[in-house]
């Protein structure tokens, strides 16, 4: 430590006189050694802070710029090498002092700044790594010990001046992020320490990986912790591509062969538990680098994307694959420490490259990449599709031993991501990849929830193709759903699931009677006991989670099953020998639980002409059952509380309507009157429709039953507005859309009268 005597202005003061004298002789080694010295006194003495604010008096003087014109100084050439060993030793001694300077000092960084001292420290790190390539690595290991003491305090001065906005701004412009985690990962790759001390003979060659070792190992931490700035907060701006070699390069390192230890000199290496340390750091970062890269850069996605047929050293998603799948922490670890804690790490580090890949799966430009029709019979859709489909069957055939929920997680949202082209969906679905019956035994009820996502994530993205659907229903799709347990009362916590179950059954039942048929009547199977109630459908199952849910995605959506049923029932075609089903179903569904969950939706849906339209489409064929009629006009003329009362949203997705209307029948005249004109002729046509059926069914003229005096109450509302909407044609002329409004309200007027 610095003698109290020493006066650190006045020996600033020496190093700028230096400064001006080795301008006009750079070679002069004495010189270079008395800034050496000098520097080192002003660095110590500025290690620690006292009531003299040495810090501001120091950053006051010349020497900010004196040590950038020193730094200049100090190297020559383009590869910008120290000029002598004497000014590499002088160098290093300025950065400690720089280092000091600006710690927790923003007047001080701001000066370092205006000096330029950072962008200089950008440039040498940049001509290290043009030095030393990443994959040299005879260059790597021959880096001095004075080039790695110059390196790491290079970093830790970025480091502490990063904290300083003016600063960050400079750094990212100079793109300083990626200088410092090209030369950082360059020298300290996780496990080479390991080769390095296998490579020992003499206690001396020992110490010197030992102390070169704990040098890198310093550069990377310091480094993991410049970068972690940057990545919390810029990572779009701060990183590209270039970092990827570096990055995953440093992952695919923990995937075996690891390099064996000799045990006569591991046990001896000082250093030996600070290297596993950074090793765990070096991956930790990497690992949340890469998810960041992966969700906020696109060109990422795209080159990791089409690594696929890139030579060995750049196959960067193989690499990532053969991480999650053989990825593991070596053991000669585990006498160090914890187990369990390097477990954790690795899961967490797992899981932020599952999200990579499961990303890149989904970039715009991977999927011609990624599914590839190939003639290799082992891997007919291409190595990545043929490894995911792999994990999956892997995942069933081992259902009661499977430890890797990973990989299958890893592969079904991957898949999924992939099913966003109806060719894709199709080949899925068929022979011979036949996706749903190795995904149908993972919706067991016992299976874990978040392997339930993701295989209901895959099933519902291949649903959407028309295609696909008979063969998922012909494969048990609609069964498997109603057996998992998803719509019952213990999956009310994970509503995305749910909500992706409703999905799909909403897609295989849309003009599908034969999966309407499944979802509404299933048949029993020919083993049942016929003394025990059967089972609920599924469409009781989603019924139900409708009208006990608090969520809106899932009240809107399975009223949309609903009206996707009804209309299936009613208009899809389907063989003559299902007639009897078919009326069954109808009978099931007709409803007032139906209609009245229909009703709310029109209450909610006033933004949203889809969901109006489809609900009223539904009641209006659930009003030609023979009672069907009597439960929708009670439903349309129900509040919400009068039904089953739920919070409304303010949200404006679809799927969330708002500003839920008093009744479903106030909703209807506000689309009849259309005083906004923002309602379709369409869809008022529709609700013509809607009244017109209804009013066949019931009798105001004579109210007798409930239903009748109802239809008495709400003749005249119906009437007088149906005759406004044909007024209002007539005054300001027709087109082909308004011709049909008006003969619909013309027979919806009929039908009441």
């Amino acid at each position: 430590m610095a003698s109290p005597s020493i006066d650190p202005i006045a020996t600033a003061n020496a190093v700028i006189d230096a400064s001006r004298d080795l301008a006009s002789s750079p070679d002069d080694a004495a010189k270079w050694t008395d800034v050496e010295l000098n520097a080192r006194l002003v660095a110590d003495k500025l290690r620690t802070k006292g009531p003299a604010d040495y810090h501001t008096r120091v950053g006051a003087t010349e020497l900010p710029k004196a040590m950038a014109s020193l730094l200049d100084l100090a190297s020559s050439g383009k590869d910008q090498t120290p000029r002598s060993p004497e000014a590499a030793a002088a160098a290093f001694e300025l950065l400690r002092v720089g280092a000091n300077l600006c710690m927790d000092h923003d007047e001080n960084r701001q000066l370092l700044l205006n000096a330029g001292v950072p962008q200089r420290l950008v440039a040498l790190l940049r001509a290290y790594s043009r030095r030393h390539p990443y994959n040299d690595d005879q260059a790597n290991a021959s880096v001095s010990i004075s080039d790695l003491k110059l390196i790491r305090t290079s970093v830790g001065l970025l480091l502490n001046a990063s904290f300083y906005e003016p600063v960050r701004n400079a750094l990212m412009e100079e793109r300083a992020p990626t200088a410092v985690l090209a030369v950082a990962f360059t020298l300290y790759k996780p496990l080479a320490w390991v080769q390095a001390l296998a490579a020992a003979n003499t206690p001396e060659q020992i110490q010197t990986v030992d102390e070169q070792w704990k040098l890198r190992s310093g550069i990377a931490n310091w480094a993991t912790r410049f970068i972690s700035e940057f990545t919390e907060n810029d990572t779009k701006q701060a990183f590209d591509i270039d970092c990827l070699p570096y990055i995953i390069g440093s992952v695919r390192v923990f995937t075996p062969p690891y390099p064996a230890p000799s045990p006569a000199t591991f046990d001896t290496l000082s250093g030996r538990q600070t290297f596993i340390e950074t090793d765990v750091d070096v991956l930790d970062q990497c690992s949340s680098l890469l998810e960041a890269l992966s969700l906020d850069v696109e060109i990422v996605l795209t080159e990791i994307g089409k690594s696929v047929s890139a030579e060995p050293e750049r196959a960067y998603l193989r690499h990532l694959v053969a991480f999650v799948e053989d990825g593991n922490y070596p053991p000669f670890w585990a006498p160090e420490t914890s187990a369990k804690q390097f477990e954790k790490t690795y899961d967490l580090c797992k899981a932020a490259v599952v999200k990579t890949i499961v990303a890149v799966a989904g970039g715009d430009s991977n999927l011609d990449v990624l599914w590839q029709e190939t003639v290799d019979a082992t891997e007919p859709n291409g190595w990545f599709v043929s490894t995911m489909l792999r994990w999956i069957q892997q995942h069933v055939e081992n259902k009661d031993s499977w430890t890797r929920d990973d990989l299958t997680i890893c592969a079904t949202l991957s898949l999924g991501n992939l099913a966003r082209r109806e060719s894709i969906c199709d080949s899925l679905a068929q022979p011979p990849i036949s996706i749903a019956a190795k995904l149908l035994p993972l919706l067991a009820p016992k299976t874990d929830l978040k392997i339930k996502h993701g295989v209901l994530g895959l099933l519902k993205n291949v649903s959407h193709a028309q295609r696909t659907r008979g063969t998922l229903g012909d494969a048990g799709t609609i069964e498997a759903l109603a057996s998992s347990r998803i719509w019952t009362r213990e999956g009310d916590f994970a509503e995305i699931p749910q909500v992706s179950a409703i999905g799909i059954a909403k897609l295989l039942c849309t003009g599908n009677l034969d999966n309407t048929l499944r979802l509404v009547v299933p048949e029993l199977p020919a083993d049942a006991d016929p003394t025990k109630p059967a089972p609920a459908s599924a469409l009781e199952l989603i019924l139900a989670l409708v009208i006990r849910s608090d969520s809106v995605p899932i009240k809107s959506e399975g009223t949309r099953v609903i009206a996707t049923v009804v209309k299936s029932l009613y208009t899809a075609e389907g063989d003559a020998s299902i007639g009897h089903r078919r009326r069954q179903a109808i009978d099931a569904v007709t409803t007032f639980d139906s209609a009245s969950i229909l009703a709310q939706m029109i209450c909610r849906s006033r933004k949203f002409p889809v969901l109006l339209n489809e609900a009223i489409v539904a009641l209006t064929l659930l009003a030609y059952h023979k009672s069907g009629a009597a439960y929708v006009l009670h439903s349309l003329n129900a509040s919400l509380t009068e039904t089953h009362p739920s919070p409304s949203t303010t949200s404006t997705s679809l799927t969330s309507p708002v500003s839920p209307t008093g009744t479903a029948f106030d909703m209807l005249q506000i689309i009849l009157a259309n005083e906004d004109g923002k309602f379709p002729p369409e869809l008022r046509a529709n609700v013509c429709s809607l009244f017109s059926s209804v009013g066949k069914k019931v009798n105001p003229a004579a109210p007798g039953r409930e239903d009748d005096v109802q239809a008495a109450r709400l003749k005249g509302p119906i009437v007088s507005t149906l005759r406004s909407v044909v007024e209002g044609i007539t005054a300001s002329g027709e087109d082909e859309k308004s011709t049909i409004l008006r003969t619909a309200a013309q027979k919806a007027i009929e039908a009441w009268e």
